[in-house]
């Protein structure tokens, strides 16, 4: 069992204690304290939801996934996340709904577009 862990560990390591891991965690606590407005607790408390939210659903469950696939469409959805993202959230409330919307339909349609050419 010890070296299972060992082995284990040995393979995360390289992972989640790199730069990638830094760079992830320092950008997730910037957003968080970022949206944190004192005026209204209610709205902050949303914001933070919705950081928190994408930030785990996104790094955690998804980053491997497309990974192993293509840099590029990594740094197209950064890309679509910082120039969007924050227009929809600060200027039109509404919009924000509509920006998971598209934002999860892109996602899966170039993920699986990346399979897909992947495999040929």
């Amino acid at each position: 069992m010890s070296s299972l862990t060992t082995l284990s560990l040995t393979k995360l390591a390289p992972k989640y204690f790199s730069l990638n891991f830094f760079l992830h965690y320092s950008l997730f606590f910037f957003f968080f304290f970022f949206f944190s407005d004192r005026s209204n607790p209610s709205e902050a408390q949303s914001c933070k939801f919705g950081v928190i939210f994408f930030f785990f659903f996104f790094f955690f469950f998804f980053e491997n996934l497309f990974l192993s696939h293509f840099y590029y469409v990594y740094f197209f959805f950064f890309f679509f996340f910082f120039f969007f993202f924050f227009f929809f959230l600060i200027t039109y409330y509404i919009m924000f709904f509509f920006f998971f919307f598209f934002f999860f339909f892109f996602f899966f349609f170039f993920y699986y577009l990346c399979i897909l050419l992947n495999t040929l």
